[in-house]
């Protein structure tokens, strides 16, 4: 689409005067107004915002009211040593176990110097803990993110968790082929066990269907889609 929208932009420019086009592509400084701070309002199914899913909260707004850095500095601080590609992360309630979808890439991963050098292509659930000890954070040496432990994920594309969010229980919520699957991630969790799951199978198009992506309605059911189209919701009230 960016490409597309460049091509057209250039053949724009060609076909314009030099005054059409200053006209057209001209601009002017911001008055400098500050904007009103505004909270996205806290989805009762979702973990505290901005932390519980790939965008943010449940408008997906990609937001936050948390200072960013004011240094100029590109230095790493911190590494996560993981096989793959890590799409999504997300916070529990207490900040101190942190959720990440990672996506093992052959070749790619070769070229990652804090990445082992894959030649099977798979996805995996991994569970971190992080350190809330503020000294630590202060101290270069010392370790503020330990793997605890990580599951593989079957499906494929965006039917392999990378839209998982963690749920008011602190339980990771990710689709799994045609599946939803419920994995807590409390602050006393030290490897992720499968707490309960919903087979959707029946609900699919066919049987190389999957679900792609699922989130909390602010009335307690849970909303799901799959790559064929499949939209539905689940009751929690009931038993799987």
């Amino acid at each position: 689409m960016r490409a597309a929208i460049a091509e057209l932009l250039a053949l724009l420019a060609v076909a314009l005067s030099a005054s059409e086009r200053e006209a057209l592509f001209a601009s002017v400084p911001a008055n400098g107004a500050v904007l009103a701070p505004y909270l996205v309002p806290q989805n009762p199914g979702l973990g505290p915002n901005p932390f519980a899913t790939m965008h943010g909260d449940s408008w997906l707004s990609d937001t936050t009211n948390y200072v960013a850095p004011t240094t100029n500095t590109s230095t790493i601080q911190r590494l996560i040593h993981v096989e793959g590609q890590c799409y999504t992360s997300a916070f529990n309630r207490a900040g101190d176990r942190l959720v990440l979808l990672c996506h093992t890439i052959p070749v790619l991963d070769c070229f990652q110097e804090s990445s082992a050098c894959s030649l099977t292509t798979g996805t995996k659930l991994v569970l971190v803990d992080r350190s809330t000890d503020v000294a630590c954070w202060n101290n270069p040496s010392c370790q503020t993110f330990t793997v605890l432990d990580s599951v593989p994920l079957n499906g494929t594309g965006r039917a392999a968790g990378i839209y998982f969010y963690i749920d008011q229980d602190d339980n990771a919520v990710v689709a799994n082929l045609a599946a939803l699957e419920w994995y807590p991630v409390g602050s006393d969790t030290t490897s992720l066990e499968k707490a309960l799951s919903y087979d959707l199978s029946s609900y699919m198009v066919n049987g190389d269907d999957m679900i792609t992506s699922a989130f909390p309605a602010w009335d307690g059911l849970v909303w799901f889609e799959s790559n064929a189209g499949v939209v539905g919701t689940i009751n929690l009230a009931r038993p799987p």
